[in-house]
């Protein structure tokens, strides 16, 4: 997986870091050559971290009469949006196909289980293209799904959360398993077991600033976009779910020790 270059923050930099290709540190121009051992053993963690994260997808959905077979690469986001626009069902079908993976992953992603995944990923696709008029640049169809899809996963979350309180639904833990491929190392393992061991724990803001940062390596200004909270509001918000990943940590390193 390559990580683009971010610039930093004050909080830090990004975990997409500057120098870092396939999860490898790289020293060259942007890169930082001296860092602590625990803050590049944190950088390279974070950038392989998605890697090892399990996606689900759907093979069908409502724009869809066929399974899918292959997707036809002449025709790009900003020529399928614009023929949605002007009725064309099949580019619908087109963008439902193209995009229901990333969908249907990101909610996962962001719930830390599979139930009402189909629910939010139809939502989803329904009030994009119900809103379709509204994308001011169709090239941008994706960032801009992502953030319907993280919206749309945003409300179930709290939704669960209020039917939790008034007894009307169990809570119930993150199956780590069915989150982390078994094919993930050891480090990567760990820093998955932190972040799904403290989410449900966690405010919904902290809970979904942390997942987008740490797990979908978004910058900050990403997340404020995908999320439609300010930049200043994300960044409160990392900066608690962050000291409580730490305290959960330390806490863990006590029990094992």
């Amino acid at each position: 997986m390559n990580c683009a270059s971010r610039s930093s923050s004050s909080l830090g930099p990004a975990p997409r870091w500057s120098g870092c290709r396939g999860g490898q540190p790289l020293l060259g121009p942007g890169a930082t050559p001296q860092l602590p051992v625990a803050e590049a053993r944190k950088k390279k963690i974070a950038c392989r971290v998605s890697r090892f994260v399990r996606s689900t997808h759907f093979a069908r959905g409502p724009f869809m009469a066929e399974p899918v077979t292959r997707l036809d690469p002449r025709r790009s986001d900003a020529a399928l949006v614009t023929a949605a626009l002007e009725g064309d069902e099949r580019a619908k079908e087109a963008l439902f196909r193209r995009y229901v993976g990333m969908v249907s992953g990101l909610s996962f992603r962001l719930l830390g289980r599979d139930e009402e995944l189909e629910d939010i990923v139809q939502e989803s696709f329904a009030q994009a293209f119900a809103a379709l008029h509204k994308l001011e640049r169709p090239q941008a169809f994706a960032a801009w799904l992502s953030s319907i899809v993280t919206r749309v996963t945003i409300a179930t979350i709290r939704r669960r959360r209020l039917l939790s309180r008034l007894g009307l639904l169990r809570g119930e833990p993150v199956h780590l398993e069915t989150i982390i491929a078994s094919t993930a190392p050891p480090d990567v393992v760990a820093e998955l077991t932190a972040v799904y061991g403290l989410i449900a724990k966690l405010p919904v803001k902290e809970r979904v600033v942390l997942i987008l940062r740490r797990v979908e390596e978004l910058s900050l200004e990403e997340v404020a976009a995908q999320t439609g909270w300010s930049l200043a509001t994300v960044k409160r918000a990392l900066v608690r779910a962050e000291g409580l990943l730490d305290v959960s940590r330390a806490r863990g390193g006590e029990e094992e020790g």
